[in-house]
């Protein structure tokens, strides 16, 4: 009764606040974004510039120079609003992760994209001598899958959430059903009665494994829906690569670009990761059962998230207007 007066009381000074504060965060945070965008566009021209004068004049300061860009590119897109941070910041904050297995997450997802835009380019155009429009009409496809992979895993973690609930609801009523008493009678005729069992003071915990890290198969499953979808930069540089006759410098450029996505989303994973690990310790406060409930809910509304995220995503995908504004 205590804490919901409290929320209902921090609600009421949520509304009473004035929005003059609010407003000013948002603007600073929409010119921060817009800011991004703009180096992030500047930068995709650049690299279309330094892969002409590398054809021009191939040396180790072109390369150097073609490489930089590169890095600061994936940078500033992983610094700016997609899908994949969506995703990877949702699973890391309603998930049960390590610090460590948190940021190598983020790490592989930011390589597989580099890895799936290598291998459609290299794959389709080079080897199958597709057109490059119909190389990125494979990457559409391929988009798609990633989306559809999302919504399937949102489906499967909010069933593990909804499950590890049900199993704590489930101990606890089995525990309030063990209660037995007996009595007996002593030398002086005096009766006693005493009962043995489990107490309904208490929240009961699920079981060990309920609430444990996702396994293997979820993880996959974050990585292949971010990386499925290509970094539109990656391709742009690989098919100019290739029409120059330099396509290790486009793959080269590419593993640079992972590299620089990689560190901007290791850092926001391992920020994420850290802040669910002091909540739920602040959770904690209120007794483990209740800590177990609040992380096997917070898995359960992350999964939906996810899972409306991937089919909104994917309905999108196949309208005329792209779904991430590309």
């Amino acid at each position: 009764m205590r804490r919901a007066a409290l929320i209902a009381l921090a609600g009421a000074a949520l509304l009473a606040a004035p929005e003059a504060p609010a407003q000013d965060a948002a603007r600073a945070t929409g010119g921060l974004v817009a800011w991004i965008l703009e180096t992030q566009r500047a930068l995709h021209g650049e690299l279309v510039r330094l892969v002409r004068v590398l054809a021009d004049d191939p040396g180790g300061r072109a390369t150097g120079a073609l490489l930089l860009a590169s890095f600061l590119y994936g940078l500033f897109h992983a610094a700016g609003p997609g899908h994949g941070k969506a995703v990877l910041g949702t699973y890391l904050a309603t998930q049960p992760q390590r610090l460590a297995r948190g940021i190598g997450l983020a790490v592989a997802s930011a390589f597989a994209q580099g890895a799936v835009a290598v291998v459609l380019v290299v794959a389709l155009v080079v080897v199958a001598g597709w057109l490059p429009r119909d190389a990125q009409g494979a990457a559409a496809w391929s988009e798609r899958a990633g989306f559809a992979m999302l919504a399937a895993l949102g489906c499967m973690l909010a069933w593990r959430g909804a499950r590890a609930i049900a199993r704590r609801d489930d101990g606890h009523a089995h525990g309030c059903a063990l209660g037995h008493g007996h009595g007996h009678v002593d030398g002086h005729g005096h009766e006693h009665g005493h009962g043995h069992g489990h107490g309904c003071g208490h929240a009961h915990a699920p079981a060990p494994g309920a609430l444990a890290t996702p396994g293997l198969l979820a993880a996959l499953g974050v990585v292949m829906s971010i990386g499925l979808r290509p970094c539109t930069g990656a391709v742009l540089v690989l098919v100019l690569a290739f029409a120059f006759d330099l396509l290790w410098a486009g793959i080269a450029a590419v593993a640079a670009m992972s590299a620089g996505t990689a560190l901007a989303l290791g850092a926001m994973g391992a920020v994420v990761v850290v802040a669910r690990q002091r909540a739920l310790a602040l959770a904690g406060h209120g007794g483990e059962g209740f800590a177990r409930s609040a992380a096997a809910w917070l898995s359960l509304a992350g999964g939906c998230a996810i899972a409306v995220l991937g089919a909104l995503l994917l309905h999108a995908a196949f309208g005329p207007v792209h779904p991430l504004g590309l």
